[in-house]
């Protein structure tokens, strides 16, 4: 192939590959479709839609603009609340001594020193809130898993509690306020989402603060660190298409399905180690 046509092919297969599945939209059950998928993504939507249903929000600016942006770190300096930086993406870095991920951090005006980087690369810029503890709520449909994350209990996690290397005695069980769930549900509609899981900061004054929602989020890590909360069997039993409702139906808790004893088979065991000399990166948290 020319270096010349390079570039083309690969937009062309690009363009192949994203429109591959979407014939088999109507006809499938999708968690979720292409084009839900790409809307659920969006963390510019995701702060929009969450104001809309009422959640509360951090202030946020999203810009590469850097005389915009050192205005909103100098006007949140000045209010003694800081201001934290998040990418659109995650990205992850396989180094010699282990795995770098790009978590969220807090930045300052003296960070703002390359204006060229900073307009070649939009982000996202928002108000730090001061935490009591964080909750991750994976909704499947409408049934709830939600668990408190002690996330400043960690001095590494208290910017971004994915930082925490062992959450063990970091998590709890909890439930959503109502009025909370309620929104998280009506948000869920709106995006056409069948699955989600959310993150939340709760304030000092107790107030649950939307972050985000990952559409297709990870959920087996709660269940690894919290036995008793049974989110496998909740997810098959969503999965089948078993009625979901407000809370579990009995059998969500007598499947027989529990995480432990299928990573404890010899056959996960096989498989986790293949995955691991493929050079396959866990993340779980996401």
């Amino acid at each position: 192939l020319h270096p010349d046509d390079r570039k083309f092919a690969a937009a062309d297969n690009a363009a192949f590959f994203g429109f591959f599945w979407s014939p088999l939209a109507a006809s499938a059950r999708w968690l979720h479709s292409p084009a839900v998928r790409l809307n659920g993504e969006s963390k510019i939507q995701q702060l929009r839609q969450a104001s809309l249903v009422g959640l509360d929000i951090p202030d946020t600016l999203i810009s590469n603009d850097p005389e915009a942006i050192r205005k909103f770190v100098l006007e949140r300096n000045a209010d003694g609340q800081g201001t934290i930086f998040k990418t659109f993406g995650s990205m992850t870095w396989i180094e010699k001594d282990g795995v770098r991920e790009n978590y969220t951090s807090g930045i300052t005006a003296d960070d703002l020193t390359d204006p060229d980087t900073i307009r070649a690369v939009p982000a996202i810029y928002q108000s730090r809130i001061e935490k009591q503890y964080e909750i991750r709520s994976t909704f499947f449909g409408g049934r709830e898993y939600s668990v408190r994350i002690d996330s400043q209990a960690d001095a590494v996690g208290r910017l971004d509690w994915r930082a925490i290397n062992d959450l063990q005695g970091v998590l709890s069980p909890i439930e959503l306020p109502a009025e909370i769930r309620g929104k998280c549900l009506e948000f869920m509609r709106a995006m056409s989402l069948d699955m989600g899981c959310f993150d939340f900061i709760v304030d000092r004054s107790g107030n649950c603060i939307f972050v985000e929602v990952n559409q297709q989020g990870q959920f087996l890590w709660v269940e690894d660190y919290v036995p008793s909360m049974r989110v496998l069997g909740g997810f098959c039993e969503f999965v089948i298409g078993l009625p979901s409702g407000p809370s579990p139906p009995p059998a969500a808790d007598s499947n027989g399905i529990e995480l432990q004893a299928i990573c404890a088979s010899r056959r996960y065991t096989q498989l986790a180690a293949q995955l691991s000399s493929a050079g396959a990166v866990d993340t779980r948290y996401s």
